[in-house]
């Protein structure tokens, strides 16, 4: 797939009281860009949010959609296909505190699971294990 040169610089940068500089690469009016975040938040403290969106939809394939970092060392990932939270090799929100507990949430197409069950590998077939479907 071609990048588009335009891709390369933003189309909105915006300048907040306070020292937080924002960057969006639009295209037809819509948050969107291959390969890179399309929104890029960077704040005074050090803090920053990227988000990854195509069409205007929060969307990753080969990662998180949306990160946040924080000052204090916080940090949380968001995984979105579609604008939906997936993720299906492991959570798609994880939360890390500045004393690094964490927090997870499991999502399927926007779907919250509240009981974590996997399907086979790929070494197993699908008759080795059950299936149990998750609860919404």
């Amino acid at each position: 797939m071609e990048k588009d040169e335009a891709e390369d610089q933003p189309r909105r940068v915006e300048m907040i009281e306070g020292g937080t500089r924002i960057e969006q690469w639009r295209r037809d009016g819509k948050l969107h860009r291959i390969d890179a975040p399309a929104y890029v938040e960077v704040r005074a403290d050090g803090g920053q949010s990227m988000g990854w969106y195509r069409d205007g939809k929060l969307h990753r394939v080969d990662g998180p959609a949306w990160i946040d970092i924080h000052a204090d060392g916080s940090r949380s990932e968001r995984w979105y296909l579609d604008d939906a939270p997936h993720r299906a090799d492991g959570p798609a929100c994880v939360i890390v505190r500045p004393d690094g507990s964490r927090v997870e949430e499991w999502w399927i197409a926007g779907h919250q699971v509240k009981e974590r069950s996997f399907l086979p590998t790929s070494t197993a077939s699908a008759s080795d294990s059950p299936r149990r479907r998750p609860q919404s």
